[in-house]
């Protein structure tokens, strides 16, 4: 298992998907605020730098998940099965 490498894919996946939910009001979607919910766990007023940190940090978590995973021959990194562990996932 490559764990730098499970490191920056989580790193690039969460960055992706900040992404998208910050588009997502100007497709017609809800605002998905998981920045702001996560910053406001721990103070009420919000601390957005605290939530980026913890954002990133469960992307990277979740990865070196996956990645184990395909370490244990529990699938493979090919993108049907990134996307099926993503959907399982979600």
């Amino acid at each position: 298992m490559n764990i730098i490498g499970a490191i920056v894919a989580g790193l690039a996946g969460t960055i992706v998907m900040s992404m998208v939910m910050m588009m997502a009001p100007m497709m017609g979607m809800p605002k998905m605020d998981i920045v702001g919910m996560l910053g406001s766990m721990f103070n009420k007023d919000g601390n957005t730098g605290l939530g980026w940190v913890m954002h990133l940090m469960n992307g990277v978590i979740f990865a070196i998940i996956y990645a184990a995973l395909w370490a244990a021959g529990i699938g493979s990194a090919t993108w049907v099965n990134g996307l099926v562990f993503g959907a399982v996932h979600w």
